[in-house]
């Protein structure tokens, strides 16, 4: 539940949700459907086989968004 929110970033076109559902989290960008993650390390999750990587800072509510070629830092809502 730690991880658990809407994050969002002020160049990024799109805000992202995190949710939970049982022991699963899951990855919504926008509108899209959302997505399982599976976890790569205690604070790492991936999404498409691999072609993205979600790691998140709990203390600072922020969660890394990593894909080729790009990082981006969301800061959860409040």
């Amino acid at each position: 539940d730690k991880y658990v929110g809407v994050y969002s970033n002020p160049e990024a076109p799109v805000k992202f949700t995190i949710t939970r559902e049982d022991a699963t989290l899951f990855g919504q960008p926008g509108n899209e459907s959302p997505a399982p993650l599976e976890a790569t390390a205690p604070n790492k999750f991936q999404l498409a086989g691999g072609r993205v990587v979600l790691e998140f800072d709990a203390a600072k509510g922020q969660m890394m968004l990593k894909r080729v070629g790009m990082e981006r830092v969301f800061t959860r809502e409040k």
